[in-house]
């Protein structure tokens, strides 16, 4: 059984769209912020703000799917965008000469994938509590 027979592409879209909106313009922020050693402290509350973006994403695709594998769908929308956010990120960082931290990296992904296991906690724990969202193709 492949991966995709396991995925309910439309949760695993709204799960990514709404992830992307809150945790990239934060990581954004984020990153021009930290940019040496005399970061902000209020650079800590955007990570966490990436970190439940990416948790509300992974809540909202295990929530909505259909395929009985919330934790997979949670998993899958935080690593996801993780892993889209860091290629660019990384390339952009190798173009300017700039060194790439691969501890910070990873330890970023550990973060994410756990976000991503909460969200699907979350949502595989509300889903029988709330109907689901409508098809927008059954209109």
């Amino acid at each position: 059984m492949a991966l995709t027979d396991l995925l309910d592409r439309d949760a695993v879209v709204r799960g990514l769209i709404v992830a992307g909106v809150v945790a990239v313009p934060a990581g954004i922020v984020a990153a021009v912020a930290d940019d040496g050693d005399d970061a902000p402290g209020w650079v800590v509350w955007l990570a966490v703000l990436v970190l439940l973006g990416l948790a509300f994403g992974a809540s909202l695709a295990a929530w909505s799917q259909t395929k009985g594998t919330p934790l997979l769908h949670g998993i899958v929308v935080a690593l996801s965008l993780f892993v889209a956010v860091q290629a660019v990120g990384v390339v952009r960082r190798l173009v300017a000469g700039e060194g790439v931290g691969w501890s910070r990296v990873v330890s970023s992904g550990v973060l994410a994938a756990l976000a991503g296991l909460l969200g699907g906690l979350l949502g595989g724990r509300t889903a029988g509590k709330a109907p689901p969202p409508p098809d927008p193709r059954a209109r």
